[in-house]
């Protein structure tokens, strides 16, 4: 990781974001993504990245919530891309 990223607070690529954040794997972080709504972000190429205090603050509210506030979640994300997919 560069000196400059770590001073803007943006992490780029899986790797960072997957040390940032204390999981296993990237498989892990896009399930979350996708079915909760993890703020990552695609710059170019679709290389994935994301802002230290985003993930913070969403960790913060993810870890607040109960499993059916969860499952909710997940199910109204789910339904929304099923509705874009749709249009």
């Amino acid at each position: 990781m560069l000196k400059e990223e770590i001073q803007s607070g943006w992490l780029y690529g899986w790797k960072d974001i997957v040390a940032y954040m204390g999981v296993v794997d990237k498989a892990t972080l896009i399930r979350w993504e996708h079915r909760f709504g993890c703020p990552i972000l695609r710059g170019p190429y679709g290389r994935p990245m994301a802002h230290r205090a985003m993930l913070t603050e969403w960790l913060m509210l993810f870890a607040e919530m109960t499993g059916q506030q969860k499952k909710a979640l997940a199910k109204k994300r789910r339904l929304a891309r099923a509705a874009e997919d749709l249009a």
